[in-house]
């Protein structure tokens, strides 16, 4: 009779388990809304970073804190029209210029505590000489130990050009900007950057991934990711601690998504795959990639931009694992997600939380017009929630297996 209990017992544990890890697998998200405060990033602390409103030039930055219920307002003195990016010591980086005593440069705002909520703007000037020529830079990302990659259009040359700016010492306030590549006839882009300084961006061959020859050194080697067709038409938008690497290619003349996996990791070579399409939706982006490779983009009916109108009715936000493919992050909500629709993801941390922009019309057609608001996604059960769960199992089965003996 007690080994029948036993028995029993364990079925039912295993039972709990399966349905714990499907649950994960596949999960749900709870919504919190952000409601004006539009995110563009998220770090593995959960900190999110955006822009407060109006989000079109606003000079104020938002820091949502984890728990928080409101952002904290960071001015930067110039508009944040191409949003923000932040790093997971909490550095938050303008993606437009600033101009200082005349100059162009990059601004970026510092805790002064790692994480902190209070902290000082700095900016990353650009070298006199080449970077002269340089028009409308963009400062795509920000890496763990506060290194600034910029791009912009060599107006005297020609061509695309890149550069990367390296603080002094780690999460500095000044530091020194190098050259990358491109200009004079050439395009090079940076988009990306990890915490060993691997870099992803885009040249003449289409999606690259650069590897410094020491950890988040200058010199290295530049990779094709793909000599393929698909890999010449390709465009990396992020790269991972490990070397994945998420971004668009096209497709039948349409852009798809794509995911490129390293052999091992931080490798130099890999495999692309077309990550598809959301159903009725004939085109895909990638925009984010954690550490799990979990990944998040945008599906759309057209060309156009993210930020066309057309985008904005008929985008849908996705997120693509390797065990479930590409679903609609919509689908995924639960009844906290009622009325919106989720066109503009913009990142996912290791957490697997989940930020971006989407309208909110809790009336649907008519009544009450709809919203464009901030959101942040929570899964649901939070990856904390499923550890405990699975030790509390573990502890059982041990205790179980110790009076048998």
């Amino acid at each position: 009779m007690r080994i029948c209990c036993v028995r029993v017992w364990l079925g039912v544990i295993a039972a709990l388990l399966c349905s714990v890890f499907d649950a994960y697998a596949a999960p749900s998200y709870r919504l919190v809304d952000l409601a004006g405060f539009q995110p563009d990033d998220i770090n593995e602390q959960g900190q999110v970073a955006g822009v407060m409103p109006p989000r079109f030039g606003s000079p104020v930055a938002g820091l949502l804190q984890p728990g928080a219920t409101a952002p904290t307002s960071i001015a930067f003195g110039t508009g944040l029209w191409d949003g923000v990016r932040l790093n997971n010591y909490g550095q938050i980086l303008s993606k437009s210029p600033g101009i200082l005593s005349g100059a162009l440069s990059q601004p970026f705002w510092t805790p002064d505590l790692p994480n902190g909520a209070s902290g000082a703007i700095s900016q990353a000037m650009y070298p006199p000489g080449p970077s002269g020529n340089l028009e409308g830079p963009i400062g795509p990302d920000i890496g763990e130990d506060g290194t600034i990659l910029v791009n912009g259009w060599d107006f005297v040359g020609g061509g695309r050009q890149s550069y990367i700016w390296k603080p002094s010492t780690p999460n500095g306030a000044t530091g020194s900007m190098t050259l990358f590549g491109g200009g004079g006839g050439t395009n090079v882009v940076l988009n990306s950057i990890n915490e060993r300084g691997d870099i992803a961006g885009v040249d003449a061959k289409g999606a690259f991934v650069f590897i410094p020859t020491v950890p988040n050194g200058l010199a290295g080697v530049r990779y094709p990711l793909s000599a393929t067709p698909m890999g010449l038409a390709s465009s990396a938008a992020e790269i991972n601690d490990v070397g994945q690497v998420a971004g668009d290619t096209v497709v039948g003349n349409r852009r798809h998504a794509m995911f490129w996996n390293p052999q091992v990791p931080n490798g130099s070579t890999g495999v692309m795959s077309d990550l598809g399409l959301l159903p009725g939706r004939l085109q895909s982006r990638a925009v984010d990639v954690n550490n799990a490779g979990m990944v998040v983009g945008v599906a759309d009916d057209d060309s156009a931009t993210s930020s066309s109108s057309a985008n904005l009715i008929n985008g849908l936000s996705f997120l693509w694992t390797s065990s479930g493919g590409m679903q609609n992050l919509g689908d995924l909500l639960d009844s906290t997600g009622a009325g919106w629709q989720l066109y503009g993801v913009r990142g996912i941390n290791d957490r697997g939380q989940i930020v971006g922009i989407g309208s909110y019309d809790p009336d649907g057609p008519g009544g009450v017009p709809l919203e464009v608001r901030g959101f942040l996604l929570n899964p649901v059960p939070e990856p904390t929630t499923l550890a405990l769960v699975c030790s509390g199992f573990a502890c059982c089965l041990a205790a179980r297996r110790r009076q048998r003996r």
